[in-house]
C-alpha cells in the first residue's frame, strides 16, 4: 500500500472511532445509535474518499459516426490581422460544420478552459496571453470524453506535456493547424546603457524577431526619447521562430532625470500589434553604482553579503576585494572580462557611490579610504580591530574577541526595532567574533550579544548618528552564518540589513526620496505592482498614483515585514507615483512607472504537434478503458446525498437535533 493509501486508512478508521465516540458519549442514549454512528463513518468514509480522489477504471463507449470533442485556441497568436471571417474563424467554423456529428459547443483553451456555443464563435477575440492545452484535455477526460479534435496554430505552451496527458488519459488527440499567412514584426526586450559611467554616450540594445516578411523588404526601427524621435535604422527580416540583437547609437541626454525611452517596429501591412513597441527607463544623471562594497579581508561575509544589500535595497552594487599592489578583485555575481580593477577605477567608483560598504577596515587600509568615510557620505563599516574606532565617536578594545557570541532575545529601542521586532534572535547562530566596547557611549546599540550567553552584554553593531552623517558601525564577524542556513536563519539576515540600510538611507545626505519604489518601472498589463521600502517595516505611508494629473488610486498602507507592499493591477498607461510617511508627511518616495501590454504570443515557434498524436498510438475505435478521477463520477454525491438524508431522518426519528 502506498503512504498516500496508508494515510487514508489511518484517517478512516480515526473517522470511525469518531462517530461511535460521538453517538457513545456526547448524544442522547437511543436504541438505533449503532446504526446512526455507522452511517456517520460511512459519510465521513466517503468525504474523505472523494478527498483522496483516486482514479477509477471506466469503460466508455465512442459512437460509430466519430463523434468528438473539439477543442479551439484562444490565445492571442491566433488573431488575425483584421480579426474578420476571412481569418483564422473561418477556417474553425467551416472545419466545424464538416464534421459528421458538429457539437453545439466547443471548448476554448489559452489561460483558462471554458465552453462557447458554436453560434457564438464569431465573437471570439482571442485575447489569452498564453496557449496551455493540458488543463483543456484534462477537462475533456474528466467528463468522459475519448476523441479530441484540436484546432491551433501550433503554437502551444506546454505541447512536451501534452504526450503524457493524451497516455495517462487514454485521448486520441488528433491536431489540425489553422494556416495563417501573417505579416509581423515585434520586439522581444529594449535596454538602454552606458559603457563607461565617465562617457555621456547612451546604446540601445533590442532584441527583434519577425514573419512573413519577403527578402528585400526592410524592417524600421525607431526610438523616441520621451515623445521625441531621436534614432532610427532599417534592418533585413529575421527568419521565422529566430530573433536578432540590434545595437544602436543614441545621442547624449539633455533631461536630468529618469527618463523614458520607446522602441517602435514597423513593416506595411503589419497585422499584430501588441508586440510592435516597448518601454524601458534610463536614469539619465546616475553615472556610478549607488552602493560601493570595498573589502579588504578574505572573508565568508561579502559572498552572503552582497546580493543581500543588492535586493533589500533595491540599488545598483559593486563590490572589489583588496589584492597587492595597487589592485582589486571584482565580486560581482556577473563575471566581466576585466576581473581585475586598478585601484584609480576603485577610487573612481567610490567617488560616484552614494552608499560606501568597507568591510575589514583597520589601520592598513589606504588613506584616501580613510578620508571618505570621515565625510558626510552614509556608510556601513566593519570595524576590524580599535585603532579605528575612535574616528566614529566610539571606544573600544585592541582587539577582537573570539568566541560564541549569542545574541539577547529582546531588543533595544532603536530606529531598527520595528523592522526586526518579529525575529527570533535567541535561535540564530552565534557571531564567531565582537570588538567589545571598553566606555560609555552616546550612540544607539540596537542588539546585544554575550560570549557562551554570560557576561556582559556588548553591541554587535552600532548606529552613527550625527548632525550631518549617518554611519552603522558593524563591531562582530559571522553575520554571513545566518544566510548560509537559509530559512528563518536567512530571513533574519536579509531583514537587518533591509533594516541598516532603510535607516542609512533616510539621511539627509542620502536623501528620503528613494525609500518607496517600484521593483521595475515597467509592468504587464495584468501584473500586480510590488513595491519596494527598506527600512519602513511597519510604517504607514500614503501611496497616490495618478495618470495625466488625474488620481488614479490614493491609499494608506502598512509596511509588511519583509519591506514590500503590492498595489492593483493597472490598465496600460504611464503613471506618476508620490509616496508620502503619515505620522510626519516626510516625502519617501516620488517617480513614475509604466504599464504596457506587450505579448510575445507571436514569438513561439509552431511545433509539429501531430507527431506527437502519431506517437501515442492510443486510437480509440469502438471502445476502450481509461482511469477517471473519482470526483467526476455523479454516483458518489448521489450516495452522500442519501446517507445525510437517512442520518437526519434516523436522529429526528429517535428525537435527536
Amino acid at each position: 500500500m502506498s503512504l498516500s493509501g496508508t494515510i487514508l486508512a489511518g484517517l478512516v478508521i480515526c473517522a470511525g472511532f469518531f462517530s461511535f465516540w460521538v453517538y457513545s458519549r456526547l448524544e442522547i442514549a437511543i436504541s438505533s445509535w449503532k446504526w446512526l454512528a455507522t452511517l456517520r463513518f460511512v459519510i465521513l468514509s466517503l468525504v474523505l474518499v472523494l478527498i483522496w480522489d483516486p482514479l477509477i477504471p471506466d469503460s466508455r463507449m465512442v459512437s460509430a459516426n466519430g463523434t468528438r470533442w473539439v477543442l479551439v485556441d484562444g490565445s492571442q497568436s491566433m488573431k488575425s490581422g483584421t480579426q474578420s471571417q476571412i481569418g483564422p474563424l473561418s477556417q474553425i467554423i467551416g472545419k466545424i460544420e464538416s464534421l459528421e456529428d458538429p457539437p453545439s459547443r466547443v471548448l476554448l483553451f489559452g489561460e483558462t478552459p471554458r465552453f462557447i456555443p458554436v453560434d457564438s464563435l464569431d465573437l471570439v477575440d482571442f485575447e489569452d496571453k498564453s496557449s496551455e492545452l493540458v488543463p483543456a484535455l484534462i477537462s475533456v477526460a474528466e467528463t468522459g470524453g475519448s476523441q479530441v479534435l484540436v484546432l491551433t496554430d501550433f503554437r502551444i505552451d506546454d505541447a512536451r506535456d501534452v504526450d503524457s496527458y493524451g497516455q495517462k488519459y487514454g485521448l486520441d488527440i488528433e491536431f489540425e493547424r489553422v494556416q495563417l499567412d501573417r505579416r509581423n514584426v515585434g520586439v522581444k526586450d529594449f535596454v538602454i546603457y552606458r559603457s563607461d559611467s565617465s562617457d555621456e554616450s547612451l546604446f540601445a540594445r533590442a532584441t527583434i524577431f519577425s514573419e512573413g516578411i519577403l527578402d528585400g523588404e526592410q524592417i524600421e526601427v525607431q526610438i523616441f526619447e520621451e515623445e521625441n524621435l531621436v534614432a532610427e535604422e532599417a534592418i533585413s527580416p529575421i527568419s521565422e521562430g529566430n530573433t536578432s540583437s540590434v545595437e544602436i547609437s543614441l545621442p547624449a541626454s539633455k533631461n536630468t532625470d529618469l527618463v523614458m525611452y520607446k522602441l517602435v517596429v514597423r513593416i506595411a501591412g503589419d497585422e499584430f500589434q501588441l508586440d510592435d513597441q516597448k518601454r524601458t527607463y534610463f536614469d539619465s544623471t546616475h553615472s556610478g553604482n549607488d552602493i560601493v562594497f570595498l573589502s579588504f579581508q578574505p572573508d565568508w561575509e561579502p559572498r552572503f553579503l552582497l546580493p543581500a544589500l543588492k535586493n533589500v535595497s533595491g540599488l545598483s552594487i559593486e563590490g572589489f576585494l583588496k589584492l597587492s599592489n595597487e589592485q582589486f578583485l571584482n565580486i560581482n555575481d556577473v563575471e566581466t572580462d576585466d576581473m581585475i580593477t586598478t585601484e584609480n577605477d576603485v577610487r573612481e567608483a567610490v567617488a560616484n557611490s552614494g552608499i560606501l560598504v568597507v568591510h575589514g577596515l583597520s589601520e592598513n587600509v589606504p588613506g584616501w579610504v580613510m578620508d571618505t568615510l570621515v565625510t558626510e557620505r552614509p556608510s556601513l563599516i566593519f570595524v576590524e580591530n580599535g585603532t579605528v574606532g575612535n574616528m566614529f565617536g566610539i571606544s573600544t578594545q585592541e582587539n577582537v574577541v573570539e568566541g560564541e557570541w549569542y545574541l539577547e532575545e529582546n531588543l533595544k529601542p532603536s530606529p531598527l526595532a520595528a523592522t526586526l521586532s518579529d525575529i527570533d534572535f535567541g535561535s540564530l547562530s552565534p557571531l564567531s567574533t565582537v570588538l567589545p566596547l571598553t566606555g560609555s557611549s552616546n550612540h544607539v546599540a540596537p542588539l546585544e550579544s554575550r560570549q557562551n550567553g554570560l557576561g556582559q552584554v556588548q553591541p554587535p553593531l552600532v548606529l552613527v548618528n550625527n548632525a550631518e552623517e549617518r554611519k552603522v558601525l558593524v563591531l562582530a564577524a559571522g553575520f554571513w552564518r545566518w544566510a548560509s542556513r537559509g530559512g528563518s536563519s536567512g530571513i533574519a539576515y536579509r531583514r537587518l540589513w533591509s533594516a541598516v540600510f532603510g535607516w542609512l538611507m533616510a539621511s539627509d545626505a542620502m536623501g528620503n526620496t528613494g525609500l518607496v519604489e517600484p521593483e521595475f518601472r515597467i509592468w504587464g498589463e495584468d501584473d500586480l505592482v510590488l513595491w519596494e521600502t527598506p527600512g519602513l517595516v511597519g510604517s504607514n505611508v500614503n501611496l497616490v498614483i495618478s495618470e495625466n494629473d488625474s488620481v488614479i488610486s490614493d491609499t494608506t498602507i502598512v509596511i509588511n515585514g519583509e519591506g514590500q507592499f503590492v498595489t492593483q493591477e493597472l490598465t496600460p498607461g504611464n503613471y506618476n507615483y508620490r509616496a508620502v510617511a503619515v505620522e510626519n508627511g516626510d516625502l519617501l518616495g516620488d517617480g513614475r512607472f509604466s504599464v504596457e501590454n506587450h505579448s510575445l504570443e507571436w514569438l513561439t515557434r509552431p511545433g509539429d504537434l501531430r507527431s506527437i498524436k502519431n506517437d501515442q498510438g492510443i486510437a480509440i475505435s469502438g471502445s476502450g478503458n481509461f482511469n477517471r478521477p473519482l470526483h467526476t463520477f455523479v454516483s458518489p454525491y448521489l450516495i452522500l446525498i442519501l446517507l445525510l438524508a437517512m442520518e437526519w431522518i434516523g436522529r429526528r426519528q429517535g428525537g435527536l437535533r
